[in-house]
Formats: C-alpha cells, sequence, structure tokens
C-alpha cells in the first residue's frame, strides 16, 4: 500500500508536552510499510486544517469524524518481559515471598527457542493492544530468540540480553558477553526499529565484573544498560548483609561461594552499590522502590531513568516494606522517570488482556492524584527518551509541522467530565487506547 492521508475530527488531542488542541482536527499521513510510525501533517481547528493543501481533496472514507476521543501519543513500556506473556496473570503469595515468586517464575520460564519466540510475539500483540509503540524488554537469559522475534515486529526500543553470573563465574560470563555482542552485531543492521542491549539482571544475580563488562559493551555500541535495581527489602539485605532469602536462593541452585560476596555485605544500599556504573553509562533501572534520600541524590548526578512500574509494586506489596515510591520527589531532583509494565504475570487478571502503560498512568492519577499531563508524559516521551526515541516523536506541537510521530492513539472520553482538561479526561476514562492504523 502507499502513504495515505487520513483526517481525525476529535474531541481533542493532548500530548504531556504541554500541547493541547480541544475540538481538533488532525491530519495524518501513514505509510503502512513504517507503522505504527506515522506524519502528523496539521493540527487545529477543523477550519484550519480544511485550509491544508493535502485536506482539499480527501475522499469521505479517509475522513474519521470521532466527537467522543481525544488523540493521545503512541504510549512507552520502559520495562517489560515480553517472553514471560505465555504465564498469563498470576495471583502472589506473600508467604512465600518475592524468593518464591522467582522460583515460581523459573519453573515456568519456556524451554525453546521456538517458545521463546511465541511468547514474545503474544507479548508483542498485548503491546499493541494497550496502545504502546515502542519497549524496553528484557530478552531472558542470553535470550536471542526474544531479541529476534521483537526486532521482526513493527515495535521500536530496546530488547535486553539478561546475565547473571556472581563470583567464580564472572569470567566465564564476560567472555561471552564479548562473543555473543559480535554476534548480535551482524543481525542487529537487519533490525527495524529494535537494539539489542545488555542486561545484567539484578545485584543479587550479577557481579560488578558482569556489570562492568556489559557497561563497557552498552557504551561502545551506544545503548544504555537495563538492570533491575532496589527493588525489594531482599535484594537489600542481600546487598548490605550477604544473607537472607537471596543468598539462600543461590545455594540451593548450587552456585554459591564465598566469592559471591565480593563488593558485597558492607552496609551499601543497592543504588549505592552500582553507582559506579551507573555513573559509567546511561541506565535504565527497573523499579528503584528502595530509595533514600542519599540514593536521589546520587542517582541525580547520573544519566539514569527510572523505570517505574506501579502496578507491579503494588503487586509485590513493596509499599509495606518502603512506604510510597518517591517517584515524584525523583522528578523533582531532575531525574528522569518513565513507566513501565513488568511482565504479564503481576497485571490484574481483568487488565491482562493487554499490557499499556497507559493503565500505569491512570493507576497514579487515581491512586496518588499526579496531575494528568505529568503521567501522560511519563507514559510517553520520559519512557521513550533512554530507548532513543526523540521528544518531537510524541509532539502535537504545531512548530515544525510536518513531525514524524512514533504513533498515535484515540481514547473514547464520552461520558467523562467535559469541565476536565483534556489528559484528566483521558485518564478517568475507562476505554482503552486504539492505535490507529491504515485501513485496507
Amino acid at each position: 500500500m502507499a502513504p495515505v492521508v487520513y483526517r481525525i475530527d476529535a474531541a481533542g488531542a493532548v500530548d504531556g508536552l504541554g500541547n493541547r488542541h480541544a475540538n481538533c482536527s488532525l491530519l495524518l499521513q501513514i505509510n503502512p510499510v513504517n507503522w505504527p510510525a506515522l506524519e502528523l501533517l496539521a493540527i487545529g481547528s477543523p477550519e484550519e486544517v480544511s485550509s491544508h493543501p493535502a485536506a482539499s481533496s480527501l475522499p469521505d472514507t479517509q475522513r474519521m469524524r470521532l466527537p467522543d476521543d481525544v488523540a493521545i501519543p503512541g504510549l512507552v513500556n520502559a520495562h517489560s518481559h515480553l517472553d514471560l506473556s505465555h504465564i498469563g496473570s498470576q495471583p502472589f503469595d506473600p508467604a512465600r515471598g518475592f524468593v518464591g515468586w522467582v522460583e515460581f517464575i523459573q519453573s515456568r520460564r519456556c524451554q525453546t527457542d521456538h517458545e521463546t519466540a511465541a511468547s514474545v510475539r503474544s507479548g508483542i500483540e498485548l503491546t499493541l493492544a494497550g496502545g504502546v509503540v515502542a519497549v524496553g524488554d528484557v530478552a531472558g537469559v542470553w535470550g536471542t530468540a526474544a531479541y529476534e522475534a521483537l526486532a521482526g515486529s513493527c515495535l521500536r526500543g530496546v530488547s535486553g540480553i539478561e546475565v547473571f553470573g556472581l563470583g567464580c563465574r564472572q569470567a566465564k560470563v564476560t567472555a561471552r558477553i564479548q562473543e555473543l555482542g559480535a554476534m548480535l552485531d551482524a543481525s542487529d543492521s537487519h533490525a527495524r526499529g529494535v537494539r539489542w542491549t545488555w542486561q545484567p539482571h539484578a545485584p543479587y544475580s550479577a557481579g560488578l565484573d558482569v556489570y562492568e563488562a556489559c557497561a563497557r559493551s552498552c557504551l561502545e555500541h551506544g545503548r544504555p544498560l537495563l538492570t533491575h535495581l532496589a527493588e525489594t527489602p531482599e535484594e537489600r539485605r542481600f546487598v548490605a548483609r550477604g544473607d537472607g532469602p537471596q543468598a539462600d536462593l543461590l545455594k540451593r541452585m548450587g552456585i554459591w561461594d564465598e566469592s559471591c560476596l565480593d563488593g558485597l555485605a558492607e552496609g551499601r544500599t543497592p543504588v549505592e552499590y552500582l553507582m559506579g556504573v551507573l555513573e559509567s553509562v546511561p541506565c535504565i533501572i527497573a523499579h528503584a522502590n528502595d530509595a533514600s534520600d542519599r540514593d536521589i541524590e546520587l542517582l541525580a548526578t547520573t544519566r539514569t531513568t527510572v523505570a517505574y512500574c506501579p502496578r507491579a509494586s503494588s503487586y509485590f506489596r513493596q509499599d509495606d516494606a518502603f512506604g510510597p515510591h518517591r517517584y515524584q520527589e525523583m522528578l523533582d531532583a531532575g531525574i528522569n522517570v518513565g513507566l513501565g509494565t513488568d511482565s504479564i504475570v503481576n497485571i490484574p487478571e481483568l487488565e491482562s488482556d493487554r499490557l499499556s502503560t497507559l493503565d500505569e498512568a491512570r493507576l497514579l492519577v487515581r491512586r496518588d492524584r499526579l496531575d494528568a499531563e505529568v503521567a501522560m508524559g511519563m507514559a510517553t516521551w520520559r519512557a521513550g527518551l533512554p530507548l532513543g526515541l526523540d521528544r518531537d516523536g510524541f509532539s502535537f506541537s504545531r512548530e515544525g509541522l510536518p513531525r514524524k510521530l512514533h504513533g498515535l492513539s484515540l481514547v473514547r472520553v464520552g461520558g467523562s467530565k467535559a469541565g476536565d482538561g483534556l489528559a484528566q479526561r483521558v485518564m478517568t476514562s475507562e476505554h482503552l487506547p486504539r492505535l490507529v492504523r491504515p485501513t485496507a
């Protein structure tokens, strides 16, 4: 199909960057080859858009009159585990704790490349159903099958090859990092919009030598380093003291030796422990539920993005351990905070037909009374920046048109309070975002 121009007459458009257009029209050019990306030709009042040369001869079939819908930019998921999509929504058992949950996930992981690719493809469909156009995905252990499945999709973002290795195992792992990186370089050139990167799993499963080898490779390739950090009380205890449920798990798995404690058990927080890496390379750290005043000060001196997953934090009851997440204080300190979903496993069953950061943003607006436009920014451009997506691709500004957008969704807001701002109407709506697609 050749590129086609469409006109949408909507209740409004809002982008999380301060641009708001009530009762507006949007003129779009969509090339099916590049979808979900599209080109914004014009935005403004219906009369203004009608005067655009590309609008003058549009057939009626290419004009969508949607007076109950608000347009929003394509959403971004800064932290996902698409290779776990086959597991589906599952309850959390507080009696078994986080480590018990990890053991459950290990027992349910895909065992073959074919199964992994199928699970990722299922996750891609859930992602598109949630209005998401880009992801920071965790590809699983040495996960080339997950990366290749994601790279073959229409989504954009990064796929983090997950790396484990503590103590004496680190030398072998760092050698594998070099070998696999060289192999991935060859396949990366064929990917449409997804780049591979490294995801040393977490401080309780990857040592500093592994982190530093991944950081060097990320710097060389111009990629962000992904990791889980400051997520659970078990992690805090293991990093500070070198014992507890995480140490017990390593012993049960038969990979424990005293060298696993190198650099640990010195009373530091997870953020303090990893500061050398955080200072050396742009990072996306998932969760950061456990953040002291000093941790926030330290993170603000780095190029770190926090991928906050509100529903995952609630699922694991992290507020009980650490108190409310400090994402607002992080934003105030100048730390970039984007939203992620984590995996389908922690998504409420009634919402498990999609993976959407709009659901995460709506939770913050409802629970914390977060400003709706701030929440919109966290679900779009803030989550997109560390993945290499430019801010302009999330902007409804009338300056500098035409402009390539990373994607565009429509949200039905009929029945919401017309007096509320456009972003607030999107956040209080119960309707899902629908990506604007080329028609057949």
